[in-house]
């Protein structure tokens, strides 16, 4: 599962990227879970209870903190440093200040559907690379696990059992391809 959170103080602007979100998880065959947050201390808040994300849309401009800020904590309060953050503003004067954070990228107000598919794809995709995430097919369906969220693989003559945090699953295989495709 690919997870998402999308922090923005303004509704409209959560419920417009929520539903580009949605639309692209329809068009793909990847799980993905979106988390809303309207105030900066709300995904902090989330975050210092041991949760992580994959993706966070943050605005810069938010009431009491700004996205700069938050990204400051998550990248060195939780030393969280793998999840991707998208900024999202109708200002482009924070550019200096972002470099602190290391951003994935960033997206000018208004927001385009097209952008918002751009950077879940790219994010997707370098979080492969990253070798983050085990694929395997089941039932002619491609899946893709986060290698964090799997607690076990288990042989059962020729298919391979994975268990992760959330679901079991089958697939043909053996453990010693797993152990040369997980050593990467």
């Amino acid at each position: 599962m690919f997870k998402i959170a999308i922090c923005d103080d303004d509704i409209h602007i959560c419920s417009l990227i929520e539903k580009f979100v949605l639309e692209y998880a329809k068009s793909s065959i990847l799980e993905i879970s979106i988390e809303v947050f309207y105030t900066g201390e709300s995904l902090i808040h989330f975050i210092r209870n041991e949760y992580s994300f994959d993706l966070i849309f943050l605005d810069i401009e938010l009431d009491t903190m700004t996205g700069v800020e938050i990204g400051k904590k998550i990248r060195n309060e939780f030393e969280d440093y793998i999840s991707k953050i998208i900024y999202v503003s109708g200002t482009t004067s924070y550019d200096r200040q972002l470099f602190a954070v290391q951003p994935f990228n960033f997206i000018e107000k208004p927001i385009s559907k097209q952008k918002i598919y751009e950077n879940i794809a790219f994010a997707i995709k370098v979080s492969e690379k990253e070798n983050r995430f085990f694929k395997y097919k089941s039932n002619y369906e491609i899946k893709h696990v986060p290698i964090k969220d799997i607690l076990y693989f288990e042989s059962k003559i020729k298919k391979i059992k994975i268990v992760t945090l959330n679901t079991e699953d089958y697939f043909y295989g053996n453990l010693e391809d797993i152990k040369g495709r997980l050593s990467k």
